[in-house]
């Protein structure tokens, strides 16, 4: 799968604001939590996923996957910039997305149409990361990067997947369309770093192939 690091709408969304105060930050941390605490209840509450022939398990798997990612990346992207998330903005926009897979319903929700959302959202703040890492190679950039997104999307990952199996239905066609996903979105960050090595490198290494 060919990933090209564009902007996207959900991955527009990270916090990526400088707070003047860490104690603020600290304040408005729970309610983040709380936020998304409460949007994973509302849409466990509304989930029918007896079968994936709607395709809300994969938009479940994407909120999940772009809420960590989202998360990570803020942290990680303002703790480079010397700076603290706006935590409030990230809690008012996920009571903002009530209604999340709805919307997404309307897009592909086949594996591969899934896993190509998430890797989007996720790699569009590449470019961000690197101007933060001038010192490192574009190689090292990249893997270094990728390390940070891919353990985000782990963690929504797990979170999917422990809500499909509290409701009983991770198994059969839903089981196997979001380990797909999964396979899906590991290779998209491992062909982005590949991407990222020196051509001599490359052009080595498929000539020893």
């Amino acid at each position: 799968m060919s990933v090209n690091p564009v902007n996207s709408q959900v991955g527009a969304d990270l916090p990526l604001k400088q707070s003047g105060q860490s104690g603020a930050a600290a304040q408005t941390g729970s309610s983040t939590v709380t936020a998304r605490n409460q949007l994973n209840a509302q849409l466990v509450a509304n989930l029918d996923v007896s079968t994936n022939t709607d395709g809300k398990s994969l938009s479940l798997l994407y909120r999940t996957a772009i809420d960590s990612i989202n998360q990570i990346l803020s942290d990680q992207l303002n703790a480079s910039g010397g700076g603290a998330a706006d935590d409030a903005q990230g809690a008012q926009g996920a009571q903002q997305t009530p209604n999340i897979l709805q919307q997404k319903l309307s897009e592909d929700n086949s594996p591969e149409g899934t896993s190509q959302r998430i890797l989007s959202g996720a790699l569009s703040f590449f470019s961000t990361y690197a101007k933060q890492h001038p010192e490192l190679s574009q190689e090292d950039q990249a893997k270094n990067f990728v390390d940070i997104v891919r353990g985000g999307f782990e963690k929504g990952y797990a979170e999917a997947v422990d809500i499909l199996n509290g409701l009983k239905v991770f198994n059969g066609n839903i089981a196997d369309e979001i380990k797909k996903t999964r396979d899906l979105v590991n290779k998209g960050f491992d062909d982005f770093v590949a991407s990222m090595k020196p051509q001599q490198q490359s052009d080595a290494a498929t000539a020893a192939s």
